[in-house]
């Protein structure tokens, strides 16, 4: 092994631990500056792993922590520089993986996790910069997939989540800016699926979902910037299917959805601009 460093210059802080029990790896460092932190840790167990990062800045935060027992891993880290906050974890047995990276700069947050257990997998981003928020989540557990990201900028949000358990995946990500909105998700068990997106920018909403089973898809993706809306959802369990969209502008709207079994089609598409 390369090189392993801790540093801590905290106040009233409970424990901080690292552990590398691995072969051939490069560097992993931890390292807190924050105020009344619980505790904070860092694991790894795998083989030549190129470098693994925990950084912590916050004030009266609970619990962090970034476990890696993968094979022949790039890179892994995980920053924080939130206040309040209670928990955040980053967990990867994956093997042959590129990247990882979990970033939060929220306020008084709850927690906010992403785990990895795929294969040869190009890179995972989950970012979040929201204040009072209640959860954020990503999962992956695909094979030969290139990139999933998450990233929210949202106020007062209750949760969001991204699971990804398809193999041959191109991308998929899952963006929020909106305020007040209870819950965000986007699923995908495809196989050989091009690209999935869902974007919101709306306020006081509900939930909002996107759902695919299908197989080789090209592409499908569900935006709302609407306000004070009910639940939208976008459902896809087709096969050899171009594109699916669902686009909602709308203002006080109870529902929209999208749904889609059918077999080689080419495009389906829903669009609201009603009040």
């Amino acid at each position: 092994m390369g090189a392993s460093c801790l540093t801590d210059t905290g106040h009233e802080m409970g424990s901080i631990s690292l552990t590398d029990t691995a072969h051939e790896m490069g560097a992993s460092s931890l390292t807190d500056t924050g105020h009344e932190m619980g505790t904070s840790t860092l694991t790894d167990t795998g083989h030549e792993m190129g470098s693994s990062s925990l950084t912590d800045t916050g004030h009266e935060m609970g619990s962090f922590s970034l476990t890696d027992t993968g094979h022949e891993m790039g890179s892994s880290s995980l920053t924080d520089t939130g206040h309040e906050v209670g928990s955040i974890s980053l967990t990867d047995p994956g093997h042959e993986m590129g990247s990882i990276s979990l970033t939060d700069t929220g306020h008084e947050m709850g927690s906010i996790s992403l785990t990895d257990t795929g294969h040869e997998m190009g890179s995972i981003t989950l970012t979040d910069t929201g204040h009072e928020m209640g959860s954020i989540s990503l999962t992956d557990t695909g094979q030969e997939m290139g990139s999933i990201s998450l990233t929210d900028t949202g106020h007062t949000m209750g949760a969001s989540s991204l699971t990804d358990t398809g193999h041959e995946m191109g991308s998929i990500s899952l963006t929020d800016t909106g305020q007040e909105m209870g819950s965000i998700s986007l699923t995908d068990t495809g196989h050989t699926m091009g690209a999935s997106s869902l974007t919101d920018t709306g306020h006081e909403m509900g939930s909002i979902s996107l759902t695919d089973t299908g197989h080789e898809m090209g592409s499908i993706s569900l935006t709302d910037t609407g306000h004070e809306m009910g639940s939208s959802s976008l459902t896809d369990t087709g096969h050899e299917m171009a594109s699916g969209s669902l686009t909602d502008t709308g203002h006080e709207m109870g529902s929209s959805s999208l749904t889609d079994t059918g077999h080689e089609m080419s495009s389906i598409s829903l669009t609201n601009t009603g009040h």
